[in-house]
């Protein structure tokens, strides 16, 4: 900015910088196959944070000059679970979380099942949207 009176004499310039208000535009995340780390681009120098569903933070990192970052996570996440990301400028705007889901390489825990008097239908508890098979097993036709 230069401020000038009505005969031309001027003020030396002065700079002024407008306040940083825009959060990083672009996020993208994966995690990998086994479950221990996120990568991914955004903006340069920005800070990643990943947080489970309950809101813990469970990693945090620094993107490169290039926007590249990659964050070691607490522990192997590796049953489907979602976690969210974050990045934050040196401004402190923040996008929105970007939910990522872990890979799921644990089979169900547990399976309960029964068959009915007549033979034709088997119920039972599992793991939540996991998929059951019925095969019968030493059948003489």
């Amino acid at each position: 900015a230069i401020a000038a009176d009505k005969a031309g004499n001027a003020t030396v310039p002065k700079i002024i910088v407008a306040p940083d208000i825009t959060a990083p535009s672009s996020l993208t995340a994966t995690i990998d196959a086994a479950g221990k780390a996120i990568t991914g681009v955004t903006e340069a120098n920005a800070t990643v944070t990943v947080k489970d569903v309950v809101g813990t933070i469970v990693g945090t990192g620094t993107a490169d000059v290039t926007g590249k970052y990659s964050v070691t996570l607490d522990k192997a996440y590796l049953n489907g679970e979602s976690l969210n990301v974050t990045v934050a400028d040196k401004a402190g705007n923040a996008t929105v979380p970007k939910t990522i889901v872990a890979p799921d390489t644990t089979a169900p825990s547990s399976l309960t099942a029964t068959i009915d008097a007549a033979g034709k239908v088997v119920a039972g508890v599992t793991e939540a949207d996991a998929r059951v098979t019925v095969e019968q097993v030493n059948a003489v036709y």
